[in-house]
């Protein structure tokens, strides 16, 4: 099981090159993503701002990934928010859920996490008659088989822990160390010069 996670930002979509009045392909976080022309983007604290005051996204905007194979999608969560209402579907092949959601004043979560679609492809639209949707994360949790070149950073992967002193990690507990063994080797009857110099160079 991989989980893919995405907070976007709007520099994700337009980065030098690319013209944000045309949809193109944008690799994100690990998935490369089809996207539509926005009527409006802009940056709120966390995510985007799709459509605005004056150019509500009434035209579906639709992010899409295709999968290097078939994949099982076990679930997925949204964190979106709007202020009117807006509208969001989500399609995965033969798979497709849409719902309209209401306006709110905070960021809510819109998740299925008990799906078992198998699937080469994602796709989140969203669409309001008016004002801005402002779209803050997008999570899937994917079954990817073996033998399938889909590497998403999931939470199969082992994880190394950090212990000091082990797996090239500096010990960071050290033993008390008495005056007399702290400057062993050091000759205080040296000249001053060379005095300094040997102290400088302790540890």
């Amino acid at each position: 099981m991989q989980v893919y996670t995405y907070k976007p930002n709007q520099g994700d979509f337009t980065g030098s090159g690319y013209d944000t009045n045309a949809g193109t392909t944008e690799p994100i976080n690990g998935l490369a993503w089809d996207y539509d022309a926005f009527a409006f983007l802009g940056q709120s604290s966390d995510g985007i701002q799709i459509g605005s005051n004056k150019q509500p996204q009434k035209t579906p905007w639709t992010l899409l990934t295709t999968f290097p194979g078939e994949v099982r999608l076990l679930g997925y969560t949204i964190a979106l928010k709007t202020t009117v209402g807006a509208h969001y579907a989500v399609t995965a092949d033969s798979y497709l859920f849409e719902e309209d959601i209401p306006g709110n004043a905070a960021v809510v979560e819109y998740a299925s996490e008990a799906l078992e679609e198998d699937t080469i492809s994602f796709a989140l639209s969203l669409s309001a008659n008016s004002k801005a949707i402002y779209f803050y994360s997008l999570s899937l949790t994917l079954y990817v088989p073996d033998g399938l070149d889909l590497d998403l950073g999931g939470d199969e992967k082992e994880l190394v822990p950090t212990v000091p002193g082990e797996n090239g990690i500096p010990e960071t507990n050290y033993g008390k160390m008495s005056d007399e063994d702290y400057y062993a080797g050091i000759d205080f009857e040296e000249s001053d010069a060379e005095l300094k110099e040997e102290l400088s160079a302790l540890a």
